[in-house]
């Protein structure tokens, strides 16, 4: 996935199925870790000392963990059962 976000950051084309808004919230990640795009994660290697994959890891990580709570409150306050909450909290697990 970062070297989807590699490819925002060195603004090279390519074409992928999936949805944008997460590519380009790991090349927001990837911008913040001032990573300038030259490491193209290949797998099995070490990441280069100057590449922060851990910031970029949990920035990502954190909309993951807001995910459930966000989808709870939400149909909390469209007026949903207290099951019907739990149940939408649980789904995006």
């Amino acid at each position: 996935m970062a070297k989807f976000g590699a490819y925002y950051i060195n603004a090279t084309f390519y074409h992928d199925a999936h949805p944008q808004l997460s590519k380009m919230l790991i090349g927001l990640s990837e911008v913040l870790a001032v990573f300038d795009g030259s490491f193209t994660f290949p797998s099995g290697q070490q990441y280069p000392e100057d590449v922060n994959y851990t910031f970029m890891r949990v920035f990502n990580a954190s909309f993951g963990v807001t995910l459930a709570p966000l989808a709870y409150f939400t149909l909390r306050n469209i007026g949903c059962s207290p099951n019907a909450m739990l149940l939408g909290g649980l789904l995006v697990c």
